[in-house]
């Protein structure tokens, strides 16, 4: 992947031939005709030269540097082409990302994409983080298959002609599609949790809106305080009324034609939907489920049972202290158990079903005893549990109650969850230490049989494929093991891994760290194959769905990126942050949110890794 610097751009674009040191760019360029590929970074506005035709190639990264000169609290750097033509050809497995360069993309962080006086032709953009968007004088067009997320307003457009088609507009803080004196058409698109979603500021030549999904848009639709004339659409599904009465001035008639739409956003894009949600008096930190229902501890010292399909509590349980760690689902003797610890020291058993306390054990006092806890683990009928104290424990289950099979201990605090591995018929558990080392442990008989010491502390559990174990420490370093213990590889990543376990699919490993940085691995080799900076550190596990990962951060964002390259699918806001894994159960999606709250999501054009 080739990087070119504004610096070598404006160089090869002739706009200026000195002042920085310029590596070679191979092939000639012609003003009139400039071909951007790989990752272009943009650290001083440009103007391109009039008439000339931008063609911009499929998997392209245009990032613009972060700079506010006018110290107005929004970026400024901006691309600006005249009476040019602007050929976007991204794709769905090779979309084309405007964004910002050294930061995760927010609102207002660079300024604008404008076009006066051209033709476009666009396919498969995403455009994030900007001030004003796309903006658009005097241009036609057609721009499909597009995202429009993040940015201050998305679109700024004013007496043109274009064809918006299979969009998104999401999260746009101010406006999605922000038009005056325009005939443009927008169809079959998707506006979601936009301030805005559509803005017709002043007046209109007639453009068309149908076939359009709206939901969760502070306003789906606002006239501007001085419009005059008729606004038409036909065939849109609105989630509420499409627009306040009081906002429409005596100059402006609105005819609505609602309908049903089963289709919009872009063509074989996976998105996020939220379905249900159900709000606490405390932080969900921690959840777990299957066919039986989902079930979340809160920071208000209760357990919640519900149904996975519309969020309805079936059972609630009073578990008297706060719990971060995830309840555990098994079955012992044809019964459904539940088994979760809590920040009094107490592993409870819990009736699966009715959330009926059945027996307890109780850790000894020790000087950890704060936050964060491993969460207990099934293994057959049997149950494993570490503890702030140091110990792991194997408990079986009779007669409704705890027997302890073996404990050992292991020199200090265990707060990242347990792991099983199987190798030869045998399996081990894997205990990772506040210590630096990670144990490993015959399940039957709590015997050593190996421990590795990393460098500093392992406060994140382990993973593994059919051959290797992968763990990452507390200051940034990631690990290969062979099932004995060995040392295969090691590499720094971007920051330490808080309680954030990594995931193995297709050959490679995926680790999310407290620097918000989330990176793909070659399992054999530790090579980095991509990375993605996102709004906050990372405190848990992804989630594989298909050809997708979804990740949750500290930033209170929910992100759903491709497992190939990293390019981030969709990002919805959650909550003030998120310290929870994603949870999979099926094809729905749930996750636990601070200051209290589950959400529920299924996942729209997944496709297989």
């Amino acid at each position: 992947m080739r990087a070119v610097t504004a610096c070598v751009l404006m160089a090869a674009l002739l706009l200026f031939v000195g002042g920085c040191s310029t590596p070679e760019v191979k092939g000639s360029y012609d003003p009139k005709t400039i071909e951007w590929s790989g990752v272009v970074e943009i650290r001083e506005s440009l103007t391109l030269p009039r008439g000339s035709t931008l063609k911009i190639a499929p998997g392209t990264i245009v990032r613009f540097a972060v700079r506010d000169d006018d110290a107005d609290g929004l970026g400024d750097l901006s691309l600006t082409m005249e009476e040019g033509t602007l050929q976007i050809d991204g794709s769905l497995d090779a979309p084309v990302t405007f964004t910002t360069l050294g930061a995760a993309p927010a609102p207002g962080l660079w300024g604008e994409f404008r076009l006066d006086f051209s033709r476009l032709k666009v396919s498969y953009l995403i455009l994030e983080g900007a001030t004003r968007g796309l903006h658009l004088h005097f241009t036609s067009g057609n721009i499909e298959d597009s995202i429009f997320r993040d940015n201050l307003d998305a679109t700024r457009i004013g007496e043109s002609h274009v064809n918006f088609t299979r969009c998104l507009f999401s999260q746009n803080t101010g406006k999605g599609y922000n038009s005056r004196a325009s005939e443009n058409t927008v169809k079959t698109s998707w506006f979601r949790e936009n301030r805005r979603g559509l803005f017709l500021f002043e007046g209109d030549k007639g453009s068309d809106f149908y076939g359009n999904l709206f939901t969760g848009n502070e306003l789906p639709l606002r006239l501007g305080d001085f419009y005059v004339g008729t606004v038409k659409t036909h065939g849109n599904q609105w989630e509420k009324d499409p627009l306040p009465t009081s906002t429409v001035s005596e100059e402006a008639k609105l005819v609505i034609a609602p309908g049903k739409v089963e289709s919009a956003g872009p063509s074989g894009w996976p998105l996020l939907k939220k379905g249900w949600s159900v709000y606490l008096d405390g932080f969900v930190d921690a959840l777990s489920g299957d066919e039986l229902g989902l079930y979340f501890p809160s920071w208000d010292g209760t357990l919640s049972r519900v149904g996975l399909f519309d969020g309805t509590k079936i059972a609630g349980a009073d578990i008297g202290d706060i719990s971060d760690s995830r309840p555990a689902l098994g079955k012992s003797g044809g019964r459904y158990y539940l088994v979760i610890q809590g920040w009094d020291r107490s592993i409870r058993l819990l009736d699966a079903i009715t959330l009926e306390e059945l027996d307890s054990f109780i850790e000894a006092p020790s000087p950890a005893d704060d936050h964060r806890q491993s969460y207990p683990l099934f293994i057959g009928e049997e149950l494993a549990a570490a503890t702030w104290a140091g110990r792991v424990y194997l408990f079986g289950i009779a007669d409704n109650k705890f027997i302890e099979r073996w404990m050992v201990t292991v020199g200090a605090p265990v707060r990242g969850d347990l792991t099983v591995i199987e190798s030869a018929g045998e399996k081990t558990i894997l205990v990772p230490t506040e210590s630096g080392t990670l144990l490993a442990l015959n399940s039957s008989t709590g015997d050593e049989r190996w421990r590795f010491e990393a460098a500093a502390p392992l406060i994140s559990a382990a993973a593994s494929d059919s051959e290797r174990i992968f763990i990452a420490d507390k200051k940034g370093s990631l690990y290969a093991l062979t099932f004995g213990g060995e040392l295969i590889w090691t590499r720094q990543i971007a920051g330490g891994a808080w309680y954030a376990q990594p995931l193995t699919k297709g050959g490679h490993i995926f680790q999310g760290d407290d620097s918000g940085t989330y990176s793909a691995y070659d399992v054999a080799t530790g090579k980095e194959l991509w990375r993605a900076q996102l709004d906050g550190g990372i405190r848990g596990r992804g989630a594989a769905i298909g050809g997708s990962i979804a990740v949750a951060t500290a930033g209170g964002s929910l992100y759903l990126l491709d497992a190939k390259n990293g390019v981030v699918r969709d990002r919805t806001s959650v909550g003030e942050a998120v310290l929870s894994s994603p949870h999979l159960v099926g094809e729905m999606l749930f996750i636990g949110t601070r200051p209290g709250a589950v959400h529920s999501f299924t996942v729209k054009g997944v496709k297989d890794f």
